[in-house]
């Protein structure tokens, strides 16, 4: 399937200005979503492996306009390879693509902590660069990047930053498609709620488990609250926190679908809500009312999930600085939330909503706190076990309690 090419505007990243791109490629009839597949060529056996999954997911996705893009393709195409060499071939590929699929393998591994033998740069570090940037664009919560382990074995090759996300298999075509083009193949079945409270063993924010078990509580069918207030000052991990149990709900096989808006005023909140969009499955809806104000497209969004009643998760951070958006998820998410089961909302800030008679009784609330070093250890022995009390101290000092600080350092190291 051939690429249309077009000139995007000015400053133009994937992550950013995505929905011109599609919302171009609809108005053109020429509805193509471009799929990227990073990976490391590690031996002929592995190489084939993935040029038969390649050839798989373009079948099964070229109904709903899929296009794999594989270097293997591309040099069958074109026998004398790109004439820009293949490290700026793939750089490029992967800076343009719609979604990328990162093969797990020890190899790739390496290349993506930067973590090869001093002279060795493997010809893969461009283009995993280029992924790195954009997983930071999108806030670090992913919408356009998964993880694919194409034997059991590789699921530990799965590079750190992408570790917390759904990772699919061989024989994960059909959910593939779903993810990329938000179509549900007859052969998925529709999300539902866990039947009991899911642990959470994933987590790299420190002394929240009693937000988290707030959180896992919402979850069951049967829960009569379903509505969670975050309330904290700034630098205390809130963004991360919601990032987190957003993060988590995806996780959940067959579980609901989850998506997190940051409600910030100041931000690009229509670029935002194109991510929101997508990781909801609902790019159809929102491309179809992008050329209205923000409020028509989120409600445009949430009619949608009306309609459809499917288990659903919808996070949101930064509530205070939320405007008008945050005024109509007060008129029209929480009431909805406290009435119908299929809803569960997630709200954090600084200040968070007061008690309302259509939502009062089914919100839960829990205030975040500084935490002395001591509160640390935990997610010290899970993160930097060989750091010592007396180090953790220090860090925390120097640090002055900064939740992102701390976090930063005690992530582990390539």
């Amino acid at each position: 399937m051939g690429r249309l090419q077009v000139t995007p505007p000015f400053n133009y990243h994937p992550s950013r200005n995505d929905s011109w791109r599609v919302a171009f490629l609809r108005e053109s009839n020429l509805v193509m979503v471009t799929v990227f597949i990073s990976y490391k060529h590690e031996s002929a056996e592995r190489t084939q492996r993935v040029r038969a999954f390649a050839d798989e997911l373009e079948n099964a996705g070229r109904e709903q306009g899929v296009s794999v893009v594989l270097d293997q393709n591309f040099l069958e195409q074109n026998p004398g390879g790109s004439n820009q060499g293949w490290e700026i071939w793939s750089q490029n590929e992967a800076f343009k693509a719609d979604f990328i699929l990162v093969v797990a393998s020890r190899q790739y591994f390496d290349g993506y902590n930067l973590n090869h033998a001093p002279g060795t740069a493997p010809g893969i570090i461009p283009e995993i660069l280029v992924i790195r940037e954009r997983i930071k664009a999108e806030g670090y919560v992913i919408g356009t990047v998964r993880p694919l382990a194409l034997q059991r074995e590789d699921v530990q090759f799965i590079p750190i930053a992408l570790k917390h996300l759904h990772c699919f298999g061989a024989g994960d075509i059909a959910n593939i498609v779903k993810w990329i083009t938000g179509a549900t193949p007859t052969s998925v079945p529709l999300a539902a709620w866990p039947p009991s409270p899911p642990p959470f063993d994933d987590w790299i924010v420190a002394d929240c488990d009693d937000i988290r078990a707030a959180f896992a509580s919402l979850l069951i069918p049967g829960s009569a609250e379903r509505i969670l207030l975050i309330k904290g000052d700034g630098k205390l991990g809130k963004s991360m926190l919601t990032e987190e149990l957003a993060a988590a709900s995806s996780r959940l096989g067959g579980g609901p679908l989850a998506a997190r808006l940051d409600l910030k005023s100041d931000n690009e909140i229509r670029s935002l809500l194109g991510t929101y969009a997508r990781k909801l499955l609902l790019t159809d809806v929102y491309n179809a009312t992008i050329t209205g104000g923000e409020e028509q497209c989120f409600a445009a969004l949430f009619d949608a999930l009306v309609k459809r009643h499917e288990p659903t998760v919808l996070v949101f951070d930064t509530f205070d600085q939320s405007g008008a958006l945050g005024e109509w998820v007060l008129r029209n998410i929480l009431p909805t939330a406290a009435s119908d089961s299929w809803l569960r909302v997630v709200i954090a800030g600084r200040e968070v909503p007061p008690e309302s008679a259509d939502w009062r009784g089914a919100a839960v609330r829990q205030v975040l706190k500084k935490l002395e070093w001591t509160e640390w250890r935990p997610l010290r022995t899970r993160l930097r076990p060989e750091l010592s009390d007396g180090e953790l101290e220090i860090v925390h000092k120097a640090a002055r309690g900064d939740h992102l600080i701390m976090r930063s350092i005690l992530m582990p190291t390539a």
